[in-house]
């Protein structure tokens, strides 16, 4: 929410500060890292945890902002009127959805951090299961299971597999966050990730 509040003013005040010369350095450094996080990302390849990627992300929106700002305030051409609207488009939706985003991002705030991490070993592979909770869909309630392969000495983690389960569906898999429990079983060459609920009950799901 702050990201979309604020930090378009915030890249008002960063273009009139830097300057163009300030600022296309910071795009030379930027751009080669901003390329490298975000392929890897996409391919399911993160830093450890909830939210470097949350804030890497809004950093990026900021430097976009602050670039097309300043691009807006250069000069009179057509191009430099085109993005002098969208950067005031993008100051006008902020604030436009800004109330009711923060009701909505009250509901949601839940499903930015874990609820249970549930680490676990595979063929002498680390990995770890997040439980996300998120009670802010037209569908009802909703957990978000997400496994990492994780690594002992390296501050990064491998997406393997997402796993939604709607209450209106798989409600009655467990009863209590401690009930729960996550492994990966091989049959027959195909490896599948077992989440244990209450009372022997189980979800099995393939995973390539």
């Amino acid at each position: 929410m702050t990201t979309i509040l604020v930090f378009p003013f915030l890249a008002m005040y960063l273009s009139k500060k830097l300057g163009i010369t300030k600022l296309l350095l910071l795009l030379r450094y930027s751009i080669p890292v901003i390329l490298i996080h975000n392929t890897l990302f996409a391919t399911g390849i993160s830093i450890r945890g909830d939210y470097f990627d949350y804030i890497f992300f809004s950093l990026e929106y900021l430097l976009f902002t602050t670039v097309l700002y300043n691009f807006s305030r250069s000069g009179k051409k057509v191009i430099h009127k085109i993005s002098k609207v969208v950067i005031y488009t993008i100051l006008s939706f902020g604030y436009v959805i800004g109330i009711p985003g923060i009701l909505l991002f009250l509901l949601l705030a839940s499903g930015l951090e874990s609820e249970a991490n549930f680490p676990f070993k595979f063929n002498r592979e680390n990995y770890v299961t997040r439980k996300y909770f998120y009670s802010a869909l037209p569908d009802g309630s909703s957990d978000t299971f997400k496994t990492y392969r994780t690594f002992k000495f390296l501050p990064v983690e491998i997406l393997i597999d997402k796993t939604v389960i709607i209450d209106a569906k798989y409600y009655e898999l467990y009863d209590a966050i401690d009930d729960l429990g996550f492994s990966i079983r091989k049959k027959d060459n195909i490896n599948y990730l077992v989440i244990r609920g209450s009372k022997n009950r189980a979800y099995r799901k393939r995973i390539d």
